[in-house]
């Protein structure tokens, strides 16, 4: 996928000093003095405390580009590994699967006990207690990946923004190409926020997206061609069929029998406004 955008690539934003980055995304700051208070909060310390000593990561985290991040990686595949296959867990699990063959347990409560079981997985325990911190301490979604670093590195981080835009659909070779720009929003934006998002949607992300017009008094429009094009009309008192000027129409529809050239227009621009939108009349 080619990596054309509005925004600036997370490379780029490295290089940006942080007061650029402040104006580049106007949620930035206010999403980075939160995580700095969130710090400083006793329940989030002990809360990160307790996923590290149960992770095996060190006190004050790993830092960045050290090999033992590596090791410790490596360490918590083998272990989730061997978790997933101890001979406890995988008896508890066949025993709630007989309950259910016997109809001793309700497929919704099962399903729900496994998912417990598995979540004593390394793995299964480090994302859930992640998410966990984010409900606890009233957080958005967005927060989930500084939150993690924060567990692993200790590093103070935050996201730049409040939405994203983005993922794209299945198959998409070129952002350029999609039919369509699907944005998630994580939190109540502001105006900055909102006037990013349209600068952003402007650009080549969005260039080949359809520009709709507004269209003005479409249904009297449709209104008068339908007139227009059916003026024969029966006349109950005389008892004949008769055939409605413009000027008639015009009175009926405008309320005025001063706009003729509108009726005879109608038609006309009906057309050049299906071939503007559509491409075809």
């Amino acid at each position: 996928m080619e990596k054309k955008a509005g925004k600036a690539t997370e490379r780029q934003k490295r290089k940006l000093s942080q007061k650029e980055l402040f104006k580049a995304h106007p949620a930035y700051k206010n999403n980075l003095d939160t995580m700095k208070l969130l710090v400083t909060s006793k329940e989030f310390s002990r809360a990160v405390k307790e996923m590290r000593l149960f992770l095996d990561i060190p006190e004050s985290g790993f830092i960045r580009g050290n090999s033992d991040v590596k090791e410790w990686t490596k360490r918590m595949n083998d272990r989730a590994d061997a978790e997933s296959l101890t001979k406890s867990l995988l008896n508890q699990i066949q025993r709630i699967r007989t309950k259910i063959r016997n109809d001793e347990e309700s497929q919704q409560m099962a399903k729900k006990q496994i998912r417990l079981l598995e979540q004593k997985i390394s793995w299964n325990y480090f994302t859930r207690t992640n998410k966990e911190i984010l409900d606890q301490f009233n957080l958005p979604l967005n927060f989930l990946e500084n939150i993690r670093r924060y567990v692993i590195f200790n590093e103070i981080s935050a996201p730049y923004d409040n939405y994203s835009i983005g993922p794209w659909q299945e198959g998409t070779k070129s952002i350029s190409d999609l039919p369509y720009l699907p944005i998630t929003i994580y939190a109540k934006l502001t105006n900055k926020d909102l006037q990013q998002i349209k600068r952003e949607t402007e650009t080549s992300l969005a260039r080949r997206l359809p520009k709709y017009d507004e269209l003005k008094n479409i249904d009297e429009l449709i209104e008068l061609d339908e007139w227009n094009k059916h003026k024969e009309r029966f006349n109950e008192g005389e008892q004949k069929e008769y055939r409605m000027t413009a000027r008639e129409i015009s009175e009926n529809i405008l309320k005025s029998k001063r706009h003729v050239q509108k009726v005879y227009d109608s038609d006309r621009r009906l057309k050049a406004l299906k071939k503007k939108r559509f491409g075809t009349e």
